[in-house]
């Protein structure tokens, strides 16, 4: 069994392209083909406070997160009684009465409401690109030392490539979409969510091409909760259909987005007043260098630390990822994947939390900043 395993393996460092090797085995996750599950290969990108999820597909979708979009708004689950009955409680506890201690902390300590609030999400920017059918040479991939995350292919003969940034000093994610051949990019764009929404329109009102999604974490207005808005504005010419921006026969398109909620600001004017300051500074600095200045930002965190636990035998991690962690189940040799792993844990921290502006900043929850349901699998 263990000769047929390496010989397996060998099989499998010899069918490595040298197209695709050039990704370093410790710094890139990559794969030849787009995820169909959310948790099992969509790539992680974040600034802190929004995040996103790209799932590389022909069709392309972009899950979206901002971190106060929960499943409710705030609540105080703290019971009137808990603090007054602490040193009851312990003074029991301390006497051997286990069983009626106990019984004082779930009557006055544990809180009414049945659990608390769960993150949720934003939603999906479904991005349809016409391209049904085999993709030749597709690669996507994932920068654990600079953050963004990307895609390659050839349809038709035209090559295609996709880039996606998530800027913290712009405060919103970015794309550019981009064809080999002129005027061969076409695009159909469009939110979609699973429940509670109150807008879902395309517009190029003011030669401003955008699709705009509004929703809630679903209670009744005179409960206080958690509204918000998302914009995605595209730079190239198009047609709005209801809720869908068509575009046509483009070259490339740079694509800015940015949610906000009613958890930092007092009234919708005033959210929305944000989205537009945002994506119009981003517009107006345009996508090169808006992607350079988040590159640039998020790198000077992720460089700050390093390891080095060798490396891995020669052409092994050359490999995709999908196939290097197969192996690693039976095999422990790849080392450079642990190192990758490392790597990707600290961009995922630097991508769900950042530390700057205190009253406004959320940590890290139990996900990061990702999810893909209106509420988390265990909370968040």
């Amino acid at each position: 069994m263990k000769l047929a395993h390496a010989l397996f393996i060998v099989a499998l460092l010899a069918t490595a392209s040298n197209a695709t090797s050039s990704f370093d085995g410790s710094r890139y996750l990559w794969y030849t083909k787009p995820t169909t599950e959310w948790e099992q290969g969509a790539l992680p990108i974040g600034n802190g406070r929004l995040g996103g999820t790209v799932w590389g597909g022909a069709n392309e979708t972009l899950t979206i997160n901002e971190d106060t979009i929960w499943s409710g708004p705030i609540q105080d689950r703290t019971p009137p009684n808990a603090l007054a009955t602490l040193p009851v409680a312990r003074k029991l506890f301390l006497s051997g009465k286990i069983t009626e201690g106990g019984q004082l902390v779930l009557r006055e300590m544990t809180p009414a409401e049945k659990s608390e609030r769960q993150f949720g999400y934003f939603g999906n920017l479904d991005l349809d690109f016409g391209h049904s059918g085999n993709l030749e040479n597709y690669v996507r991939w994932l920068d654990t030392k600079q953050g963004n995350s990307g895609s390659s292919y050839a349809f038709d003969g035209v090559n295609f490539t996709r880039e996606f940034v998530a800027s913290y000093p712009a405060g919103v994610l970015a794309a550019r979409f981009t064809s080999s051949e002129e005027g061969a990019l076409n695009l159909k764009a469009n939110f979609s969510r699973l429940a509670n929404i109150l807008v879902n329109v395309a517009s190029t009102a003011g030669g401003v091409n955008s699709v705009t999604l509004m929703s809630s974490s679903g209670q009744p207005l005179d409960e206080n909760p958690i509204l918000f808005t998302g914009q995605a504005r595209f730079v190239a010419p198009g047609v709005d259909d209801g809720s869908v921006l068509r575009i046509t026969g483009a070259t490339a398109i740079d694509l800015f987005f940015d949610a906000e909620t009613n958890y930092r600001f007092a009234s919708q004017d005033e959210w929305e007043a944000e989205i537009d300051r945002k994506l119009n500074a981003a517009l107006t600095k345009g996508y090169s260098d808006l992607r350079d200045e988040a590159l640039k930002d998020s790198s000077s965190l992720l460089g700050r630390a390093s390891i080095d636990l060798g490396k891995s035998p020669r052409g092994l991690s050359a490999l995709p990822t999908d196939e290097r962690v197969a192996i690693a189940r039976n095999n422990s040799s790849d080392v450079e994947l642990s190192t990758l792993t490392w790597n990707l844990g600290r961009h995922m921290l630097v991508g769900a939390s950042r530390n700057t502006e205190a009253d406004i900043d959320m940590p890290a929850n139990l996900q990061g900043i990702w999810n893909n349901k209106t509420t988390a699998a265990w909370g968040g």
